[in-house]
């Protein structure tokens, strides 16, 4: 489970709910983070906007809400970005290898990819409900 403060920035005529939130990075627990220019370089866009799901919240634009997603709704995210195209990647080669040599294996790895790609933006386009952040509280 996930829960991050957020502040209401839009809300659209289809009652669809965008909050900023502070991106977190590893440079918050370390110990050198002012000796480093990597922290200040990872600070300098510090806010991302995203849709969530209101959760039958009256929101107004300004509003403070904590927000959460569960870890398997992460963890399905991870599989289908990153796990599904690597997956795609290895059987094209391993079936283009077979089927043509190594240009086979090229062509269909870079094919299989792409089609992963595509499938996984439409499968995730269809079902975006189910991946949006849940605003669990309003806060005064």
């Amino acid at each position: 489970m996930a829960n991050q403060r957020a502040t209401v920035v839009e809300i659209d005529p289809q009652h669809r709910v965008w909050v900023a939130v502070a991106r977190m990075s590893a440079c918050g627990a370390c110990q050198q983070k002012t000796a480093c220019s990597s922290s200040s370089m990872l600070n300098s866009a510090s806010t991302l906007t995203i849709q969530v799901d209101a959760n039958q919240h009256l929101l107004q634009i300004g509003d403070s809400v904590d927000i959460y997603i569960a870890e398997n709704t992460l963890w399905k995210g991870l599989i289908y970005l990153y796990l599904v195209p690597l997956l795609a990647l290895v059987l094209g080669a391993l079936l283009g290898q077979y089927m043509a040599g190594e240009l086979g294996a090229v062509t269909a790895s870079i094919v299989m990819s792409i089609v992963a790609l595509v499938l996984v933006k439409r499968l995730t386009q269809t079902q975006k409900h189910n991946y949006l952040p849940i605003v669990i509280k309003k806060l005064k």
